[in-house]
């Protein structure tokens, strides 16, 4: 057999077991409903289809490709949640074979990308990111036109092809619609390939000729974006909610000891995946691969954490954006180990290596399947089933051109329910958040609900600890500078004078509207 032959034979394994670990370990998320984020996405890619704009017409403060793509998903699933979760994975398994390729190409090793891609196919299908919840994360989906993106600038510096960075940029402005913290990596694009060109000594037209490439990719889709939503009537809706949210909440979180909540968060993390920042952290320092091919690591990895560290709060799923240029990094560290025996002990050679990439492996399944047995009980006995089971309460009790209202923030109960929200604030954050809630947007909300007269009225509080119960005006969590729950009050208080309890489920109370005459 020829070595081309064993190569693709080999390919094609590969692509089948990343293939089978991406399926096997999202299994159960197929049968599970969505959680928050992914319950925000879903329903705004479901109004979507309706018509609606986001941010014009539904409240939401992420970058608006998710929701487009989820309408995409639901289109062609006949609107279930299965389908959504096909599509997560044929995300996740194109990103692990872009990986394979981007780092045949840098590591210039086939088993080194390979360790890369399994990597990554083992760490990001798992739940060690999802919080208890799911993994239909923005970070999830972004993480494909990144590598894409880095792919495209490394042909660029293999052929010298100017169409090969103006789909760099592209691939980077797509990655920035699904979160714009992807800016980062766009930044690090620009500065190696200004430092490659300058290297070589060649003359500064070069650079901008360069650099323009990248950002016209880059800004083609983000100015058709924009445009779209100023014909639709939504820029400034998109400006307030994706710019001006955002950046009081990042604000405010660093306000409130940016350092301490990281370090506490980056050591959980380094903790869980400590066998793949071993070699990870040699690969940083004495990777393999010409010095190009090193710093482009590096860069990329250093923007990958200020992505995730820069919202200020550090939720877990925030460092999925950092895994492919760490798993990059890891193969590289790999490698090193391999060549340079005085890493490792001599006489062992090749068998310790062996023996510590297996037991990386073996550990990082056994964490991914403990962590997925913990999910599963969350997902039977927790917030998730709480709102199954509500929305089933509410598709069965209301008619389908009927409005219901989620006193919290599980939105997926519209979408499991069919039901549309009665206001365009379908979750109450933006309404809690000190600095962006306002007497204006309070009263938005107080005059959608008197206008829609939604019959039901769902309290959530008891799962939603910042939000105040519609019983006695008080958030489980206690007082917390970043939410104010008193803004609320006029909306409670007309809530509780029109609508009474109905039944409870589980912690949640439903609240029915009272009859007309006595409105």
């Amino acid at each position: 057999m020829s070595v081309q032959r064993k190569l693709r034979n080999s390919k094609f394994l590969l692509f089948l077991i990343v293939t089978a670990i991406t399926v096997i370990m999202r299994i159960p998320e197929f049968y599970a409903p969505l959680g928050r984020d992914g319950g925000v996405f879903a329903y705004i890619g479901r109004r979507v289809l309706a018509g609606d704009v986001p941010y014009r017409d539904v409240w939401d403060h992420k970058a608006p490709a998710v929701y487009y793509l989820d309408a995409l998903a639901l289109v062609l699933s006949g609107h279930t949640i299965a389908g959504l979760r096909c599509v997560e994975i044929v995300f996740a398994v194109a990103t692990a074979w872009v990986i394979y390729q981007l780092g045949s190409k840098l590591l210039q090793s086939h088993w080194a990308a390979s360790l890369s891609s399994l990597s990554f196919a083992l760490i990001s299908n798992g739940y060690l990111f999802s919080s208890g919840a799911d993994l239909h994360f923005t970070e999830a989906f972004m993480q494909l036109p990144t590598v894409l993106s880095i792919h495209f600038a490394v042909l660029h510096r293999a052929s010298h092809q100017w169409r090969y960075l103006f789909w760099s940029g592209m691939m980077a402005g797509c990655a920035i619609l699904f979160k714009p913290t992807a800016g980062f990596t766009l930044i690090a694009l620009a500065l190696w390939t200004t430092i490659q060109i300058l290297k070589k000594q060649r003359p500064w037209g070069n650079v901008f000729r360069c650099l323009m490439a990248l950002i016209a990719g880059a800004g083609l889709l983000l100015i058709l974006t924009l445009a779209y939503f100023a014909l639709r009537g939504g820029l400034a809706d998109l400006y307030s909610q994706v710019i001006e949210y955002n950046s009081l909440y990042a604000a405010a979180h660093f306000q409130r000891g940016f350092f301490q909540t990281l370090a506490s968060h980056v050591s959980h993390w380094v903790g869980a995946l400590g066998f793949v920042w071993i070699p990870a952290s040699v690969g940083l320092v004495w990777g393999k691969g010409s010095p190009e091919s090193r710093w482009l690591l590096v860069f990329w990895f250093i923007a990958d954490l200020a992505g995730a560290t820069v919202g200020g709060k550090h939720l877990p799923h925030y460092f999925l954006q950092v895994l492919p240029s760490l798993t990059l990094l890891a193969g590289s560290g790999w490698l090193t180990l391999k060549d340079r025996h005085w890493l490792i002990p001599r006489g062992l050679g090749r068998i310790s290596l062996i023996t510590m990439i297996t037991a990386t492996l073996l550990v990082l399944l056994i964490r991914q399947t403990a962590s997925a047995l913990t999910w599963i009980s969350f997902r039977l006995d927790g917030n998730l089933a709480t709102a199954e089971r509500a929305a089933r309460f509410v598709a069965n009790d209301t008619a389908k051109d009927e409005t219901i209202y989620v006193w919290g923030t599980e939105t997926v109960v519209y979408l499991l329910s069919g039901r549309r929200s009665a206001s365009r604030y379908a979750y109450l954050y933006p309404l809690l958040t000190t600095g962006y809630s306002s007497p204006h947007k309070v009263n938005e909300l107080l005059q959608d609900l008197k206008e829609q007269a939604p019959r039901y009225i769902l309290d959530a509080s008891a799962t939603n600890r910042e939000v105040p119960s519609l019983k006695d005006g008080r958030p489980r969590r206690g007082e917390d500078p970043i939410y104010a729950p008193d803004t609320l009050e006029p909306v409670r208080r007309f809530i509780l004078q029109r609508y009474h309890p109905k039944t409870h489920i589980d912690g949640w109370t439903v609240y029915e509207r009272v009859a007309l005459d006595e409105d």
